[in-house]
């Protein structure tokens, strides 16, 4: 379990009963991760610190073992990589690592200052880098989280060791880091005189993870508001799972099908399950889209979304969201078949049938062959070709998963161009080619890809528009990055 540049929720402590976990400190993966920290005390070192290796060292060590100055190390990687948000996620299981397993946890009990060494490290770390961060503002809900965490985390301490490390004045600063959305925040002061002009390129100075990080930052920011102007749209739904499953380079570790993940909680699922039980299609994408950066691997809540905006209408935004699923399940493969710590399943049967259905549309284990591909042929066939377009064009607004949809559209271009009605056939090649772009066809099936290339040059050719040559000369690139031989027999 290695999620990159993000705390993902397996990365937390876990609730499973002992053993409690193997000895941190004696693993070369924690000597590493020290060595990695010492940098910061080093005149010559201390520039060259990787966060990102801290972060996947501290991620790695908390799968197998509690130990504080591991979640302190996995706390200021986080808020060091992605600012207010990975610190959100670093206190979430910093609590929790206290809360739950204060008693086993390393260094021992008996080592107290050890422990207060690291939390002091920890605060002294968020004393020095916090201050600087631009404020951002977070719904109610969301930002009364954080400052919960940091008062949990401060009351635990007092009442459980002998002088704590004071955190007033963190919790103080973290009110203006964090402002509530609908807040306006101070104007900033005009400069006095224009900043000076950097030694050298941004880009140059800022580590590759750091800019990494902060670009699925920024697109997740980007998803969210386009989401509230726009939630029928395909885009916001695609950008937001982008910003949360890029990093993300292996599934999480499990024991017989158990991860480490805690499930999700009665109270964060409680107005989904209200809407979900009242048949509220529109406050169930809402809130079950909204629980997805807390819970990555829930794959059930990516099928209510996908069900609900099929349900409101909005089967190309349903579309996406089972594409980038299908994406997701590719490049973790089985992780489906997982479970939370309690053993409540990623995906259940619901889920599971839902996924068959989109990765096997035409398999033998009840899915029905797409009928409308035959028929529409045989309609262009007789000669009436307007009821073959008009067929596949209902076909591709019924809400057909996404590779079905995707083949009646590529046959509707198909059976334009061959009927001579460039005009259309080229306005239908645009928008398969904006399909094929938008749902990754060629990484889920590039034979399929090949087949709709070929069609969508055919199409776009046809046109006879001169601005659809910067749209063939896209495809064309697709086309030859998928197989450089049959681009080259291309006109």
């Amino acid at each position: 379990m290695e999620p990159a540049g993000r705390a993902a929720p397996g990365s937390a402590p876990t609730v499973l009963e002992p053993p409690a976990g193997e000895n941190l400190p004696d693993l070369p993966e924690f000597e590493a991760l020290d060595a990695e920290i010492a940098k910061l005390g080093s005149v010559t070192g201390a520039g060259s610190l990787d966060w990102e290796r801290v972060l996947q060292l501290a991620t790695g060590l908390l799968a197998r073992g509690w130990d504080l100055k591991v979640a302190s190390a996995h706390c200021a990687a986080l808020a060091q990589l992605r600012r207010q948000e990975g610190l959100a996620l670093g206190l979430r299981l910093y609590r929790e690592l206290l809360e739950t397993h204060w008693e086993t946890l390393t260094p021992p009990l008996a080592r107290m200052r050890g422990r207060r060494n690291a939390v002091r490290w920890l605060l002294d770390r968020l004393e020095q880098t916090a201050p600087a961060w631009p404020p951002v503002a977070w719904p109610g809900p969301q930002r009364d989280a954080l400052l919960g965490d940091l008062r949990a985390i401060d009351g635990f301490l007092a009442g459980h060791m002998d002088e704590a490390p004071a955190m007033r004045a963190l919790i103080q600063q973290a009110g203006a880091w964090v402002e509530e959305a609908g807040e306006p925040g101070p104007a900033p002061a005009p400069p006095e005189a224009p900043p000076p002009a950097p030694a050298a390129p941004v880009a140059e100075a800022l580590d590759l993870e750091q800019m990494r990080a902060r670009c699925l930052e920024q697109l997740a920011r980007v998803a969210a508001r386009n989401l509230e102007e726009a939630p029928g749209d395909p885009v916001p739904y695609l950008l937001h799972r982008t910003a949360l499953w890029l990093g993300i380079r292996h599934a999480p570790e499990a024991w017989e099908g158990r991860t480490r993940i805690p499930p999700p909680t009665a109270q964060a699922t409680g107005a989904l399950d209200a809407a979900r039980a009242t048949g509220n299609a529109r406050l169930t994408l809402a809130k079950a889209e909204a629980l997805l950066p807390d819970h990555l691997f829930w794959l059930d809540l990516n099928r209510w979304v996908a069900e609900s905006l099929d349900g409101l209408g909005w089967g190309r935004a349903a579309r996406a969201v089972e594409g980038e699923t299908l994406l997701l399940l590719r490049l973790l493969p089985g992780l489906e078949t997982l479970a939370f710590a309690d053993g409540t399943p990623f995906a259940d049967e619901a889920t599971r049938q839902w996924l068959a259905r989109l990765t096997r549309p035409d398999a033998k284990d009840g899915a029905q062959p797409d009928g409308i591909l035959p028929e529409a042929r045989r309609l262009a066939a007789d000669g009436d070709l307007p009821a073959a377009a008009a067929l596949l064009a209902r076909g591709c607004r019924d809400g057909a998963p996404a590779r079905v949809t995707f083949q009646r559209k590529t046959a509707l271009c198909d059976l334009l161009t061959a009927g001579q009605k460039g005009r259309v056939a080229a306005a239908v090649a645009r928008d398969l080619l904006g399909d094929l772009e938008r749902f990754q066809v060629p990484s889920w099936d590039p034979s399929l890809a090949l087949e709709a290339l070929q069609i969508i040059l055919a199409g776009l050719r046809a046109g006879g528009q001169p601005a659809d040559e910067v749209l063939a000369r896209a495809a064309f690139e697709h086309l030859a990055l998928l197989d450089p031989g049959l681009a080259m027999g291309q006109p």
